[in-house]
């Protein structure tokens, strides 16, 4: 003992610090070994110890042990976690400083009740408010965040899913305004008063109509995720999200963004110059506006981007989005940028409208490899590594009746995209390549097959169909295979 006593602190704290390496196992950009369970849970008992072996090690276990507050939408909502979380502090107040990031999943309906275990006392106050109104008075004793994880996930009981079908929009995504009001300030509070200057990374899913003022006094925000496709932001023209501020100037330096759920977050009018630093990039094209703001903002990144995830969803409004996004439209110019430094490229394709267009025919649809090669060709990814297509299909159970169908036509569209893929010129740094192609049968107005006579029966013929595809997919690209099979 006397040995570790004579050690500097800094020691201590590094000894302390490879004692908790497990506990970041999930955080790719801190740590790159994997770690399993087994491992967070010694490395959590060890660091427990080693705070009550001496106060040197005291401060920086905690630093550790105590760095995330996580709530997680468990049966009574995460209030037993509020609940001794709020205990604790109340005995030690100084844990507190030491959360850096705080990842909260629960149910924030207030419509009703989850059921007869969420009444207290007969009161008929829901669980949920109560909840809520606990975390709020957890995030008022927090300041310095560094990750905050936001996310609105209901818990359905029986009585929900009876109902989900009519109610889908109300029980999904909830609107920001409709959760307590304490909550909603202390929520501001944090993000604007005690964290506005710490705060790097932002996730928030499941609502809608956030307010972006308050993302606005970010000052070291660098990672922002808006994943949930069922989120959006009340942009209206900037009024109801940015306040009387039209034209705000951000001072986020973003090197990864998410914008799965729409771009009026990040459109006009904000400036092009909050993604001249983005290295990952994700965003989903539902509507020939987002093509045209998906395109922008992949230019404003284009000297620094490594790594870009597009999926292609199509909105209801617009069915023929694949198609028209090959077309000269003033929202899908032929030109698109340039990315020097892109690695991986990965472009999920939702097809299912693009079928129906056709009728559901029994191959997949030309406009799908006719778009990948208008996205990979010209030279502009010099330095692309990794290339991914997903792409999910339909096809009519009348139409594979058809003598001799062919879910990938090589001569429709595929070749070309073949050609490309295989070439050096083209690609010159290409080391690998995944494209899948997932047919799912319909019947003839597009509607699945529920039938329970025939449904073992089409589940084998859905089996057989992902088996054919892939069998084709090498067929139809059989140029760029041999490159990867020299590679």
């Amino acid at each position: 003992m006397r040995a570790i006593e004579s050690l500097p602190q800094e020691t201590i704290d590094m000894i302390v610090d490879t004692v908790a390496q497990p506990l970041y196992s999930s955080d790719n950009r801190l740590t790159t070994t994997r770690y399993t369970n087994s491992d967070v849970t010694m490395a959590r008992k060890t660091l427990q110890n080693l705070s009550l072996t001496s106060p040197r090690f005291r401060r920086q276990s905690r630093v550790h042990l105590f760095r995330k507050l996580r709530v997680k939408n468990t049966e009574d909502g995460g209030r037993e976690e509020l609940e001794t979380t709020l205990e604790r502090w109340s005995a030690a107040p100084e844990l507190a400083s030491f959360a850096r990031a705080v990842e909260v999943c629960m149910d924030f309906r207030s419509c009703r009740a989850l059921g007869p275990q969420a009444l207290r006392g007969g009161t008929g106050t829901t669980l949920r408010r109560e909840n809520q109104g606990l975390l709020a008075k957890v995030l008022a004793q927090v300041h310095n965040i560094q990750e905050i994880d936001f996310a609105h996930v209901p818990l359905f009981d029986g009585n929900d899913l009876r109902g989900y079908a009519d109610v889908e929009e109300r029980r999904i995504v909830v609107k920001w305004d409709g959760i307590r009001k304490d909550l909603r300030k202390a929520m501001t509070r944090m993000l604007v008063v005690r964290s506005g200057e710490s705060l790097k990374r932002f996730k928030v899913s499941g609502f809608k109509e956030v307010p972006l003022r308050d993302l606005a006094s970010l000052k070291s925000l660098e990672r922002l995720e808006i994943p949930s496709s069922t989120m959006t932001f009340a942009v209206d023209g900037g009024d109801r999200a940015w306040g009387n501020a039209q034209t705000p100037e951000l001072p986020w330096n973003l090197t990864s963004l998410n914008a799965a759920s729409g771009f009026n977050v990040l459109g006009n009018p904000l400036s092009a110059g909050i993604y001249e630093r983005l290295t990952e990039l994700r965003l989903v094209i539902g509507t020939m506006e987002a093509n045209s703001a998906a395109w922008n903002i992949v230019d404003g990144a284009r000297n620094t981007l490594k790594s870009l995830k597009l999926d292609y969803s199509p909105h209801r409004t617009q069915p023929n989005l694949i198609f028209n996004c090959l077309g000269e439209t003033k929202y899908a110019p032929r030109d698109l940028p340039a990315c020097s430094q892109l690695e991986e490229l990965t472009i999920s394709i939702f097809a299912q409208q693009e079928s129906a267009r056709l009728g559901y025919i029994a191959s997949v649809p030309s406009s799908i490899p006719d778009l990948l090669s208008c996205i990979v060709q010209g030279r502009r990814f010099p330095a692309l590594k990794n290339f991914r297509a997903f792409i999910e299909a339909q096809v009519s159970l009348a139409q594979l009746d058809a003598p001799a169908i062919k879910l990938v036509d090589r001569s429709l569209g595929w070749k070309k995209l073949d050609e490309i893929l295989a070439s050096d010129e083209e690609l010159p740094a290409l080391e690998a390549m995944t494209v899948s192609v997932n047919p799912e049968i319909v019947d003839a107005t597009g509607s699945q097959i529920f039938d329970e006579d025939d449904e073992e029966l089409v589940d084998q013929m859905q089996d057989v169909l992902c088996r054919m595809a892939e069998d084709e997919l090498v067929e139809a690209l059989c140029k760029t295979r041999r490159r990867m099979e020299r590679l």
